[in-house]
């Protein structure tokens, strides 16, 4: 993987993708968004989006600043094993997301988000195979 994908393009297209998704999630708590195209459209009402969606931005975040840290643009003293058992939980994170959004009942969720969340995955696996 290391010859198809190199690490710095992998933080690089992380940095991007998270960053939108990011703001995608902003945009569905304030209201801009519906939120029934998200969480497989299961979702009960207002109360349980904003609580959904802001663990996803807690979530987001982290990890673009863990792609951030290990692409050196931010300091943190975090080891490279740290990185690496991260990376490799996000990586299972995503592909278990990628199921879940195949079988989503919004199409939109389906055919957008089930490629992204693959993308995710096999990026995140690429960051965590050391050198």
């Amino acid at each position: 993987m290391n010859r198809f994908i190199s690490e710095k393009l992998a933080i690089n297209v992380l940095i991007l993708i998270l960053s939108l998704v990011i703001v995608f999630h902003s945009l569905i708590i304030t209201g801009i968004i519906p939120f029934d195209i998200v969480w497989g459209g299961r979702l009960s009402g207002v109360a349980q989006m904003r609580l959904y969606e802001s663990i996803s931005l807690v979530l987001n975040l982290l990890m673009l600043l863990m792609v951030m840290a290990k692409g050196g643009l931010l300091h943190t003293g975090i080891s490279k094993k740290v990185y690496t058992y991260f990376f490799g939980l996000m990586s299972l994170l995503f592909f278990l997301n990628t199921i879940g959004n195949f079988i989503s009942k919004n199409d939109f969720e389906r055919m957008i988000f089930t490629p992204l969340t693959l993308i995710l995955s096999i990026l995140f696996l690429r960051l965590s195979i050391l050198k």
